[in-house]
């Protein structure tokens, strides 16, 4: 049958044991969620310094002092 030659072709590509499978998602889990808050960290990090880019000083260096005396 076609389950038959599916699950002979896909057999040998799983774990054997319960054990595995656990450790094989724990292991996949942990990857992913290092890939996402390193990409979330990267978008937050480049937002901030694409703010402090924006952010000009239009205040003279010398405001309040008298130029003249």
């Amino acid at each position: 049958t076609k389950e038959a030659v599916l699950h002979a072709a896909i057999a040998p590509l799983l774990p054997k044991r319960n054990n595995e499978i656990i450790i094989l998602i724990l292991l996949c889990s942990i990857v992913g969620a290092a890939i996402i808050v390193t990409g979330f960290y990267g978008v937050i990090w480049a937002q901030s310094d694409k703010e402090e880019v924006g952010k000009t000083t239009t205040t003279p260096l010398l405001d309040g002092h008298d130029v003249d005396a």
